[in-house]
């Protein structure tokens, strides 16, 4: 299967990035690597016991990345945590922040200063959302996949704050091979 994929990017001429958060099977991360796909690492995922992995232990075939849209976006999980040990540990992790702006610039270049190829930046980040994209399981409960932000994209590429964040995330950074 991973044969087929592998051929079918180069035809479609994209890369393929695995969905690899720790529930795959020993050994699988290897596999892919191997055969030219790029793996997830998610900072929340990354830590060994408390504190976080440096970004220098992220892999140059990798995307690294605060969250996916199975977790809440930096502005919500910041909210919740920035006083608990998992906030600490992740201030120790990136810089001491005072407020979550400051922190977002700080977790951005943390990302953008790992050895991963491509870092992200991701949108509902920019424009400061709290509510995560999908919860896992629901499906009448909560809608989603129909969060709407609260300002339009020109508006989150035209603010000051998300530039910053931009800025952040994109020192190194060129297009994967």
């Amino acid at each position: 299967m991973m044969a087929v994929l592998a051929i079918e990017s180069h035809r479609a001429k994209c890369m393929v990035v695995g969905e690899d958060l720790g529930t795959v099977p020993s050994g699988f991360r290897e596999r892919m690597e191997q055969a030219g796909l790029y793996s997830m690492r998610v900072i929340l995922f990354e830590r060994d016991g408390l504190p976080f992995r440096q970004a220098q232990h992220y892999p140059p075939q990798s995307v690294a990345a605060f969250g996916s849209h199975d977790l809440p976006p930096f502005h919500g999980w910041w909210r919740q945590h920035h006083e608990d040990a998992d906030g600490k540990a992740l201030g120790d992790a990136i810089g001491s922040a005072q407020d979550v702006q400051a922190a977002s610039v700080a977790m951005h270049d943390f990302l953008g200063s790992s050895s991963s190829k491509v870092a992200l930046a991701q949108l509902d980040d920019l424009a400061g959302s709290e509510t995560q994209i999908n919860v896992p399981g629901t499906t009448v409960e909560r809608p989603n996949w129909r969060h709407r932000l609260r300002r339009t994209v020109p508006e989150i590429f035209e603010d000051k704050q998300d530039r910053a964040v931009i800025d952040a995330v994109s020192p190194g950074r060129t297009a994967p091979r």
